[in-house]
């Protein structure tokens, strides 16, 4: 699923059905979009990549593995491919876990090579970019519902923000919570 079908699922829950009636959302208008159209689809990108980023960094990561080689039992978190939150694992190829220390800008480890999991921050993605689903963990509703809240924030519409705020938190709480939680007592039938 692209970010604009996102978007066009939260144009669909606040009711803005003068952008959906566009080229971009509807293939069978010719017209080009106006000034105000291109400027109200930046104002979506930006709350979409507010909220996915929020997602990410607070409630379901993003994660990634890669090697690494450090230099005098250094490496510089810089030269990275993504842009690290936090540090999961650091392991050597026979899964044995390196033990490390963390600094700001460099971790240090007793190591040459290591295999590194973390959690990263995602890119900012574009309208026609595909949207990576947490693992399947999240729904496009939920984010959704976080760009209703971040658009009616900036219209000043308090009110209906407060309301998607809360259908967000619900979704990702219950998207969150894990299946295995769920237990139903055994019952004996007599």
């Amino acid at each position: 699923m692209k970010v604009k079908d996102i978007i066009e699922i939260a144009l669909v829950l606040v009711g803005k059905n003068s952008l959906l009636d566009t080229s971009m959302f509807n293939p069978q208008i010719i017209e080009p979009l106006t000034n105000e159209q291109e400027k109200e689809l930046g104002y979506l990108e930006k709350c979409f990549n507010l909220v996915y980023k929020e997602v990410s960094a607070d409630y379901l990561p993003l994660m990634y593995e890669e090697t690494i080689t450090f230099k005098n039992g250094e490496f510089v978190l810089d030269q990275l491919d993504k842009s690290i939150l936090d540090i999961y694992k650091l392991y050597d190829n026979s899964y044995g876990d390196i033990s490390y220390r963390l600094f700001p800008t460099y971790i240090k480890a007793d190591a040459t090579v290591a295999n590194i999991i973390y959690s990263f921050l995602p890119e900012n993605l574009e309208l026609d970019d595909e949207v990576i689903f947490f693992g399947g963990k999240l729904l496009p509703q939920v984010l959704a519902y976080g760009i209703a809240r971040e658009y009616c924030l900036i219209n000043g519409e308090l009110t209906e923000a407060d309301i998607w705020e809360k259908r967000f938190k619900d979704g990702i709480q219950t998207e969150m919570r894990k299946k295995s939680q769920i237990q139903i007592k055994p019952r004996r039938w007599y």
